[in-house]
């Protein structure tokens, strides 16, 4: 990622992505995930689902890039009031995946 300047050592960034998705063919896997590629200290996953359509289940899994394993899988919950999956993952390890996948 490029910031448009050199960043100082130990400088902190916040950077957030936001994407719309629309899903007209019925095709959109329900997962949105981040490999960490370099050294951060906190990586924040969230949806946010129209109210229409809540997910029944959500699920927050941490997998080995490498090896493909799963290491860590846990139920994720939807707040129903404002549609959002959230996981916020303090310090997350080099070469992990982080994911969240829902279901309807």
């Amino acid at each position: 990622m490029h910031f448009g300047r050199q960043l100082a050592l130990g400088e902190v960034v916040e950077v957030r992505v936001r994407q719309r998705l629309h899903d007209t063919g019925n095709t959109f896997e329900p997962v949105l995930s981040k490999v960490v590629d370099e050294p951060i200290s906190l990586l924040c996953l969230r949806v946010v689902l129209p109210k229409g359509s809540l997910a029944t289940e959500v699920d927050l899994v941490e997998e080995a890039e490498i090896a493909k394993s799963v290491l860590r899988h846990t139920k994720g919950t939807i707040d129903p009031e404002n549609g959002e999956a959230r996981w916020d993952i303090p310090t997350p390890r080099i070469g992990r995946r982080y994911s969240i996948l829902w279901c309807q």
